[in-house]
């Protein structure tokens, strides 16, 4: 996934989080830049659970 590609799911997830989601699962997370996994860590700290795989 590219660093923009990361921005827009981070953003994504944000907006699902609001909708009241508690839990979040991220699959083939290994794959990623560095600069996409920040975004989506970033993205993922407003989840009372994550779990990354």
């Amino acid at each position: 996934m590219s660093s923009s590609g990361a921005r827009v799911l981070a953003e994504a997830l944000r907006a699902a989080a609001e909708l009241g989601t508690r839990e979040l699962v991220l699959r083939g997370t290994g794959q990623l830049s560095t600069p996409a996994m920040a975004h989506l860590r970033a993205a993922s700290t407003v989840y009372a659970r994550v779990e990354w795989l």
